[in-house]
Protein backbone atom coordinates (compact mmCIF):
# COMPACT_ATOMS: atom_id res chain seq x y z
CA UNK A 1 0.00 0.00 0.00
CA UNK A 2 1.46 3.31 -1.03
CA UNK A 3 1.58 6.07 1.53
CA UNK A 4 -0.63 9.04 0.63
CA UNK A 5 1.12 12.33 0.08
CA UNK A 6 0.43 14.97 2.79
CA UNK A 7 1.26 18.48 1.57
CA UNK A 8 3.61 20.57 3.73
CA UNK A 9 1.47 23.42 5.01
CA UNK A 10 4.18 25.14 7.05
CA UNK A 11 5.03 28.75 6.01
CA UNK A 12 8.33 28.97 4.14
CA UNK A 13 8.95 32.66 4.59
CA UNK A 14 9.00 35.06 7.54
CA UNK A 15 6.19 37.09 6.00
CA UNK A 16 3.96 34.02 5.82
CA UNK A 17 4.75 33.14 9.47
CA UNK A 18 3.46 36.52 10.64
CA UNK A 19 0.37 36.46 8.47
CA UNK A 20 1.60 38.34 5.41
CA UNK A 21 1.00 36.87 2.02
CA UNK A 22 3.92 35.83 -0.08
CA UNK A 23 4.09 39.04 -2.04
CA UNK A 24 5.50 42.46 -1.68
CA UNK A 25 3.50 44.24 1.06
CA UNK A 26 2.64 47.90 0.84
CA UNK A 27 3.90 50.52 3.27
CA UNK A 28 0.38 50.88 4.70
CA UNK A 29 0.15 47.16 5.42
CA UNK A 30 3.56 47.15 7.13
CA UNK A 31 2.59 50.21 9.21
CA UNK A 32 -0.67 48.57 10.30
CA UNK A 33 1.22 45.46 11.36
CA UNK A 34 3.77 47.50 13.38
CA UNK A 35 1.01 49.51 15.06
CA UNK A 36 -0.88 46.34 15.95
CA UNK A 37 2.24 44.75 17.45
CA UNK A 38 2.95 47.88 19.49
CA UNK A 39 -0.64 47.93 20.75
CA UNK A 40 -0.33 44.27 21.82
CA UNK A 41 2.92 45.02 23.63
CA UNK A 42 1.34 47.90 25.54
CA UNK A 43 -1.65 45.72 26.49
CA UNK A 44 0.67 43.04 27.83
CA UNK A 45 2.50 45.66 29.91
CA UNK A 46 -0.81 46.86 31.37
CA UNK A 47 -1.83 43.30 32.17
CA UNK A 48 1.54 42.65 33.83
CA UNK A 49 1.24 45.86 35.88
CA UNK A 50 -2.31 44.97 37.00
CA UNK A 51 -1.25 41.43 37.88
CA UNK A 52 1.66 42.72 39.99
CA UNK A 53 -0.69 45.15 41.73
CA UNK A 54 -3.16 42.39 42.56
CA UNK A 55 -0.37 40.13 43.81
CA UNK A 56 0.83 42.95 46.07
CA UNK A 57 -2.66 43.57 47.43
CA UNK A 58 -3.11 39.84 48.02
CA UNK A 59 0.17 39.65 49.93
CA UNK A 60 -0.85 42.68 52.01
CA UNK A 61 -4.25 41.12 52.77
CA UNK A 62 -2.54 37.86 53.76
CA UNK A 63 -0.20 39.71 56.16
CA UNK A 64 -3.14 41.58 57.68
CA UNK A 65 -5.12 38.33 58.07
CA UNK A 66 -2.14 36.67 59.76
CA UNK A 67 -1.76 39.63 62.13
CA UNK A 68 -5.50 39.53 62.88
CA UNK A 69 -5.38 35.77 63.55
CA UNK A 70 -2.37 36.23 65.84
CA UNK A 71 -4.19 39.02 67.66
CA UNK A 72 -7.22 36.79 68.18
CA UNK A 73 -4.98 33.96 69.38
CA UNK A 74 -3.24 36.27 71.87
CA UNK A 75 -6.61 37.58 73.08
CA UNK A 76 -7.96 34.05 73.59
CA UNK A 77 -4.85 33.02 75.50
CA UNK A 78 -5.16 36.08 77.75
CA UNK A 79 -8.88 35.48 78.38
CA UNK A 80 -8.24 31.83 79.14
CA UNK A 81 -5.57 32.76 81.68
CA UNK A 82 -7.63 35.48 83.36
CA UNK A 83 -10.76 33.33 83.70
CA UNK A 84 -8.99 30.16 84.81
CA UNK A 85 -7.05 31.94 87.55
CA UNK A 86 -10.07 32.71 89.81
CA UNK A 87 -11.69 29.39 88.88
CA UNK A 88 -8.62 27.62 90.22
CA UNK A 89 -9.31 29.21 93.60
CA UNK A 90 -13.01 28.25 93.54
CA UNK A 91 -12.58 24.64 92.41
CA UNK A 92 -9.39 24.08 94.40
CA UNK A 93 -10.82 25.31 97.69
CA UNK A 94 -14.06 23.35 97.30
CA UNK A 95 -12.15 20.13 96.60
CA UNK A 96 -10.18 20.71 99.80
CA UNK A 97 -13.36 21.44 101.77
CA UNK A 98 -14.99 18.23 100.52
CA UNK A 99 -12.33 16.19 102.25
CA UNK A 100 -13.14 17.71 105.64
CA UNK A 101 -15.77 16.53 108.09
CA UNK A 102 -19.01 18.43 107.48
CA UNK A 103 -22.66 17.91 108.20
CA UNK A 104 -25.02 17.05 105.36
CA UNK A 105 -26.16 20.63 104.73
CA UNK A 106 -22.58 21.95 104.60
CA UNK A 107 -21.50 19.16 102.26
CA UNK A 108 -24.41 19.92 99.95
CA UNK A 109 -23.44 23.62 99.81
CA UNK A 110 -19.84 22.77 98.97
CA UNK A 111 -20.97 20.27 96.31
CA UNK A 112 -23.15 22.95 94.67
CA UNK A 113 -20.18 25.33 94.56
CA UNK A 114 -17.97 22.63 93.05
CA UNK A 115 -20.50 21.63 90.39
CA UNK A 116 -21.12 25.28 89.51
CA UNK A 117 -17.40 25.89 89.14
CA UNK A 118 -16.96 22.81 86.95
CA UNK A 119 -19.92 23.90 84.79
CA UNK A 120 -18.50 27.41 84.37
CA UNK A 121 -15.12 25.93 83.42
CA UNK A 122 -16.76 23.70 80.78
CA UNK A 123 -18.58 26.72 79.29
CA UNK A 124 -15.37 28.76 79.20
CA UNK A 125 -13.51 25.90 77.51
CA UNK A 126 -16.26 25.52 74.88
CA UNK A 127 -16.40 29.23 74.04
CA UNK A 128 -12.62 29.57 73.86
CA UNK A 129 -12.21 26.42 71.77
CA UNK A 130 -14.91 27.48 69.32
CA UNK A 131 -13.44 31.00 69.03
CA UNK A 132 -9.98 29.55 68.45
CA UNK A 133 -11.30 27.26 65.70
CA UNK A 134 -13.21 30.12 64.04
CA UNK A 135 -10.10 32.31 64.14
CA UNK A 136 -8.08 29.57 62.46
CA UNK A 137 -5.73 29.48 65.46
CA UNK A 138 -6.23 25.84 66.48
CA UNK A 139 -3.24 23.64 65.68
CA UNK A 140 -3.26 19.88 66.07
CA UNK A 141 -0.48 18.07 67.87
CA UNK A 142 1.09 14.79 66.79
CA UNK A 143 2.09 12.41 69.55
CA UNK A 144 2.07 8.62 69.79
CA UNK A 145 -0.86 7.23 71.80
CA UNK A 146 -2.98 4.14 72.38
CA UNK A 147 -6.50 4.73 70.91
CA UNK A 148 -8.10 2.14 73.21
CA UNK A 149 -6.58 3.87 76.23
CA UNK A 150 -7.95 7.22 74.99
CA UNK A 151 -11.48 5.77 75.08
CA UNK A 152 -11.03 4.29 78.55
CA UNK A 153 -9.54 7.54 79.90
CA UNK A 154 -12.52 9.54 78.62
CA UNK A 155 -14.94 7.02 80.13
CA UNK A 156 -13.21 7.30 83.49
CA UNK A 157 -14.03 11.01 83.63
CA UNK A 158 -17.80 10.41 83.32
CA UNK A 159 -17.87 7.34 85.60
CA UNK A 160 -18.96 9.38 88.60
CA UNK A 161 -21.83 11.07 86.75
CA UNK A 162 -23.02 7.74 85.31
CA UNK A 163 -22.87 6.02 88.70
CA UNK A 164 -24.93 8.82 90.27
CA UNK A 165 -27.75 7.95 87.81
CA UNK A 166 -27.19 4.16 88.12
CA UNK A 167 -26.30 3.93 84.42
CA UNK A 168 -24.31 1.03 83.00
CA UNK A 169 -21.15 2.38 81.35
CA UNK A 170 -19.33 -0.09 79.09
CA UNK A 171 -16.93 -0.26 76.14
CA UNK A 172 -16.49 -2.45 73.05
CA UNK A 173 -12.93 -2.21 71.75
CA UNK A 174 -11.96 -3.85 68.44
CA UNK A 175 -9.03 -6.28 68.96
CA UNK A 176 -7.71 -5.08 65.58
CA UNK A 177 -7.16 -1.54 66.92
CA UNK A 178 -3.48 -0.62 66.53
CA UNK A 179 -1.73 -0.45 69.92
CA UNK A 180 -0.04 2.80 69.00
CA UNK A 181 -0.85 5.58 66.50
CA UNK A 182 0.27 9.17 65.96
CA UNK A 183 -2.20 12.05 66.23
CA UNK A 184 -3.77 14.56 68.61
CA UNK A 185 -4.93 12.45 71.54
CA UNK A 186 -6.09 15.49 73.50
CA UNK A 187 -8.56 16.51 70.77
CA UNK A 188 -9.69 12.91 70.28
CA UNK A 189 -10.38 12.68 74.01
CA UNK A 190 -12.25 16.00 73.81
CA UNK A 191 -14.66 14.65 71.18
CA UNK A 192 -15.15 11.43 73.14
CA UNK A 193 -15.78 13.34 76.35
CA UNK A 194 -18.29 15.66 74.65
CA UNK A 195 -20.27 12.70 73.33
CA UNK A 196 -20.01 10.67 76.53
CA UNK A 197 -21.07 13.64 78.68
CA UNK A 198 -24.10 14.25 76.45
CA UNK A 199 -25.03 10.57 76.55
CA UNK A 200 -24.95 10.51 80.35
CA UNK A 201 -26.75 13.86 80.59
CA UNK A 202 -29.65 12.82 78.33
CA UNK A 203 -30.06 9.26 79.66
CA UNK A 204 -32.21 8.79 82.75
CA UNK A 205 -31.84 5.01 82.95
CA UNK A 206 -30.23 2.20 81.01
CA UNK A 207 -26.76 2.22 79.52
CA UNK A 208 -24.09 4.13 77.64
CA UNK A 209 -21.76 2.12 75.38
CA UNK A 210 -18.51 3.42 73.88
CA UNK A 211 -17.16 1.58 70.85
CA UNK A 212 -13.91 1.89 68.88
CA UNK A 213 -12.78 -0.04 65.83
CA UNK A 214 -10.28 -0.02 63.00
CA UNK A 215 -11.95 0.86 59.69
CA UNK A 216 -8.98 0.76 57.33
CA UNK A 217 -5.18 0.67 57.31
CA UNK A 218 -2.54 1.49 54.72
CA UNK A 219 1.05 2.64 54.58
CA UNK A 220 -0.05 6.20 55.32
CA UNK A 221 -1.84 5.37 58.58
CA UNK A 222 -5.24 4.29 59.88
CA UNK A 223 -8.88 5.32 59.80
CA UNK A 224 -10.47 4.85 63.23
CA UNK A 225 -14.19 4.72 63.99
CA UNK A 226 -15.74 5.64 67.34
CA UNK A 227 -19.34 5.65 68.53
CA UNK A 228 -21.24 6.47 71.71
CA UNK A 229 -24.67 4.82 72.05
CA UNK A 230 -27.21 5.50 74.81
CA UNK A 231 -30.74 4.53 75.81
CA UNK A 232 -31.75 8.12 76.49
CA UNK A 233 -34.44 10.53 75.29
CA UNK A 234 -33.47 10.36 71.62
CA UNK A 235 -33.77 13.08 68.99
CA UNK A 236 -36.53 13.71 66.46
CA UNK A 237 -35.43 13.26 62.83
CA UNK A 238 -36.31 16.82 61.81
CA UNK A 239 -34.06 18.19 64.57
CA UNK A 240 -30.98 16.09 63.83
CA UNK A 241 -29.73 18.24 60.94
CA UNK A 242 -29.30 21.23 63.29
CA UNK A 243 -27.36 19.44 66.02
CA UNK A 244 -23.87 20.19 64.73
CA UNK A 245 -24.51 23.90 64.15
CA UNK A 246 -23.09 26.38 66.70
CA UNK A 247 -25.32 27.27 69.67
CA UNK A 248 -27.88 24.69 68.56
CA UNK A 249 -29.75 22.11 70.62
CA UNK A 250 -32.64 19.87 69.73
CA UNK A 251 -35.20 22.38 71.03
CA UNK A 252 -35.51 25.20 73.56
CA UNK A 253 -36.83 22.87 76.27
CA UNK A 254 -33.59 20.86 76.13
CA UNK A 255 -31.57 23.98 76.98
CA UNK A 256 -33.90 24.85 79.85
CA UNK A 257 -33.93 21.32 81.27
CA UNK A 258 -30.30 20.26 80.80
CA UNK A 259 -28.37 23.49 80.21
CA UNK A 260 -25.28 23.83 78.01
CA UNK A 261 -24.05 26.25 75.38
CA UNK A 262 -24.89 24.15 72.33
CA UNK A 263 -21.24 24.34 71.26
CA UNK A 264 -20.01 20.85 72.16
CA UNK A 265 -21.22 19.10 69.01
CA UNK A 266 -20.20 22.00 66.76
CA UNK A 267 -16.69 21.85 68.22
CA UNK A 268 -16.62 18.06 67.86
CA UNK A 269 -17.57 18.36 64.18
CA UNK A 270 -14.80 20.88 63.52
CA UNK A 271 -12.24 18.77 65.38
CA UNK A 272 -13.21 15.60 63.52
CA UNK A 273 -12.88 17.49 60.24
CA UNK A 274 -9.45 18.82 61.20
CA UNK A 275 -8.37 15.24 61.90
CA UNK A 276 -9.49 14.07 58.45
CA UNK A 277 -12.78 12.53 59.51
CA UNK A 278 -16.49 13.22 59.84
CA UNK A 279 -19.26 12.93 62.43
CA UNK A 280 -22.92 11.91 62.44
CA UNK A 281 -25.89 10.73 64.48
CA UNK A 282 -28.53 8.00 64.33
CA UNK A 283 -31.46 8.48 66.68
CA UNK A 284 -35.21 8.08 67.23
CA UNK A 285 -37.23 10.12 69.66
CA UNK A 286 -37.64 8.14 72.87
CA UNK A 287 -35.40 5.31 71.68
CA UNK A 288 -31.87 6.53 72.38
CA UNK A 289 -29.08 7.87 70.17
CA UNK A 290 -25.83 6.75 68.61
CA UNK A 291 -23.29 9.45 67.80
CA UNK A 292 -20.33 8.33 65.70
CA UNK A 293 -17.21 9.90 64.21
CA UNK A 294 -14.10 8.92 62.30
CA UNK A 295 -10.58 10.30 62.31
CA UNK A 296 -7.38 9.57 60.40
CA UNK A 297 -4.16 8.98 62.30
CA UNK A 298 -0.63 8.20 61.19
CA UNK A 299 1.55 5.24 62.01
CA UNK A 300 3.59 5.83 65.19
CA UNK A 301 6.93 7.58 64.86
CA UNK A 302 8.55 4.66 66.71
CA UNK A 303 7.06 1.15 66.28
CA UNK A 304 5.57 -0.13 69.57
CA UNK A 305 7.73 -2.51 71.55
CA UNK A 306 6.41 -5.77 72.91
CA UNK A 307 5.46 -5.23 76.57
CA UNK A 308 7.71 -6.82 79.14
CA UNK A 309 6.71 -7.81 82.66
CA UNK A 310 7.57 -4.97 85.03
CA UNK A 311 7.39 -4.41 88.72
CA UNK A 312 5.18 -1.44 89.56
CA UNK A 313 7.26 1.17 91.33
CA UNK A 314 6.10 2.22 94.75
CA UNK A 315 4.90 5.77 95.26
CA UNK A 316 7.83 8.00 96.28
CA UNK A 317 8.14 8.60 100.00
CA UNK A 318 6.43 11.77 101.05
CA UNK A 319 8.33 14.44 102.94
CA UNK A 320 10.22 15.46 99.82
CA UNK A 321 10.98 19.16 99.58
CA UNK A 322 9.28 21.12 96.80
CA UNK A 323 9.39 24.75 95.69
CA UNK A 324 6.09 26.38 94.75
CA UNK A 325 6.48 29.42 92.48
CA UNK A 326 3.19 31.35 92.25
CA UNK A 327 2.41 35.08 92.28
CA UNK A 328 -1.38 34.92 92.83
CA UNK A 329 -2.06 34.74 96.60
CA UNK A 330 -5.29 32.69 96.26
CA UNK A 331 -3.76 30.15 93.87
CA UNK A 332 -0.67 30.02 96.05
CA UNK A 333 -2.80 29.16 99.08
CA UNK A 334 -4.75 26.49 97.17
CA UNK A 335 -1.60 24.80 95.85
CA UNK A 336 0.14 25.00 99.22
CA UNK A 337 -2.76 23.30 101.00
CA UNK A 338 -2.95 20.55 98.34
CA UNK A 339 0.79 19.87 98.50
CA UNK A 340 0.85 19.79 102.29
CA UNK A 341 -2.12 17.43 102.31
CA UNK A 342 -0.17 15.12 99.95
CA UNK A 343 2.64 15.08 102.50
CA UNK A 344 5.24 17.30 100.84
CA UNK A 345 7.40 19.93 102.52
CA UNK A 346 6.90 23.14 100.55
CA UNK A 347 8.76 26.44 100.25
CA UNK A 348 7.12 29.34 98.43
CA UNK A 349 8.45 31.91 95.95
CA UNK A 350 6.31 34.81 94.71
CA UNK A 351 7.97 35.16 91.29
CA UNK A 352 10.74 33.81 89.08
CA UNK A 353 13.43 35.98 90.67
CA UNK A 354 12.66 34.62 94.15
CA UNK A 355 12.59 31.11 92.68
CA UNK A 356 16.11 31.50 91.31
CA UNK A 357 17.37 32.69 94.70
CA UNK A 358 15.63 29.82 96.53
CA UNK A 359 16.92 27.18 94.10
CA UNK A 360 20.46 28.53 94.50
CA UNK A 361 20.23 28.13 98.28
CA UNK A 362 18.31 24.82 98.54
CA UNK A 363 18.33 21.58 96.56
CA UNK A 364 14.66 20.87 95.84
CA UNK A 365 13.27 17.55 94.66
CA UNK A 366 10.85 19.32 92.32
CA UNK A 367 9.75 22.84 91.38
CA UNK A 368 6.15 23.80 90.56
CA UNK A 369 6.39 26.82 88.25
CA UNK A 370 3.70 29.32 87.29
CA UNK A 371 4.35 30.89 83.88
CA UNK A 372 2.90 34.42 83.93
CA UNK A 373 4.52 36.33 86.81
CA UNK A 374 6.04 39.78 87.40
CA UNK A 375 9.77 40.52 87.65
CA UNK A 376 10.90 37.20 86.07
CA UNK A 377 8.30 34.92 84.48
CA UNK A 378 8.32 31.13 84.69
CA UNK A 379 9.74 30.59 81.20
CA UNK A 380 12.77 32.81 81.83
CA UNK A 381 13.31 31.38 85.31
CA UNK A 382 13.31 27.85 83.88
CA UNK A 383 15.74 28.78 81.10
CA UNK A 384 18.13 30.30 83.63
CA UNK A 385 17.94 27.24 85.86
CA UNK A 386 18.68 24.90 82.97
CA UNK A 387 21.54 27.10 81.77
CA UNK A 388 23.13 27.08 85.24
CA UNK A 389 23.96 23.37 84.90
CA UNK A 390 24.48 20.86 87.68
CA UNK A 391 21.51 20.29 90.00
CA UNK A 392 19.53 23.15 88.41
CA UNK A 393 19.70 21.49 85.00
CA UNK A 394 18.26 18.24 86.39
CA UNK A 395 15.60 19.24 88.91
CA UNK A 396 12.15 18.34 87.52
CA UNK A 397 9.97 21.38 86.86
CA UNK A 398 6.19 21.10 86.58
CA UNK A 399 4.41 23.99 84.86
CA UNK A 400 1.24 24.75 86.82
CA UNK A 401 -0.42 27.53 84.87
CA UNK A 402 -3.72 29.01 83.71
CA UNK A 403 -2.34 29.02 80.15
CA UNK A 404 -4.18 25.98 78.82
CA UNK A 405 -3.72 25.83 75.03
CA UNK A 406 -1.54 23.32 73.20
CA UNK A 407 0.85 26.11 72.17
CA UNK A 408 1.30 26.97 75.85
CA UNK A 409 2.29 23.40 76.63
CA UNK A 410 4.83 23.47 73.81
CA UNK A 411 6.26 26.75 75.12
CA UNK A 412 6.67 25.22 78.59
CA UNK A 413 8.49 22.16 77.26
CA UNK A 414 10.64 24.33 74.97
CA UNK A 415 11.73 26.42 77.97
CA UNK A 416 12.94 23.26 79.72
CA UNK A 417 10.01 22.26 81.93
CA UNK A 418 9.33 18.54 82.28
CA UNK A 419 5.53 18.51 82.28
CA UNK A 420 2.45 20.71 82.18
CA UNK A 421 -0.66 20.97 84.37
CA UNK A 422 -3.34 23.53 83.52
CA UNK A 423 -5.47 25.32 86.08
CA UNK A 424 -7.91 24.74 87.66
CA UNK A 425 -5.81 22.06 89.34
CA UNK A 426 -7.43 18.97 90.85
CA UNK A 427 -5.60 17.36 93.73
CA UNK A 428 -5.80 13.90 92.12
CA UNK A 429 -4.24 15.21 88.88
CA UNK A 430 -1.55 17.04 90.82
CA UNK A 431 -0.69 13.90 92.81
CA UNK A 432 -0.45 11.84 89.60
CA UNK A 433 1.84 14.38 87.90
CA UNK A 434 4.12 14.64 90.93
CA UNK A 435 4.36 10.88 91.39
CA UNK A 436 5.18 10.42 87.70
CA UNK A 437 7.96 13.00 87.73
CA UNK A 438 9.45 11.88 91.02
CA UNK A 439 9.43 8.19 90.01
CA UNK A 440 11.11 8.85 86.70
CA UNK A 441 14.66 7.52 86.57
CA UNK A 442 15.74 10.74 84.87
CA UNK A 443 14.51 12.89 87.74
CA UNK A 444 16.41 13.36 90.99
CA UNK A 445 14.79 12.12 94.17
CA UNK A 446 15.88 12.81 97.75
CA UNK A 447 19.58 13.39 98.07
Amino acid sequence: MTQSHVPDMRPNTLRQSVGLVDRLCTDDEMLDYILEAESSRQSLERYAFELNRQVGESAKATREAEMSAQGKSDFLAMMSHEMRTPLNGIIGMTSLLESKTMDEAQHECVEVIRRSGETLLAIIDDVLDFSKIEAGCLRLENTDFDPARAVLDAMKIVERSAAAKSLTLSSQLDPALPPLVSGDVMRLRQILLNLLSNAVKFTAKGEVVARAELRSANSGGFELYFSIADSGIGIAEEQQSHLFQPFSQADASIARMFGGTGLGLAISKRLAGLMGGTIGVESRLGAGSRFWFTIRVAAPAVPPLQPEPQTVAASPAKGLRLLLVEDNPINRKVALLMLQKLGYQVDVANDGAEALQAAAATRYDLILMDCVMPVVDGFEATRRLRAAGGYSAEVPILAMTANAFADDRKACLAAGMNDFLSKPVRQSELATKLDGLLQSAACPLTR
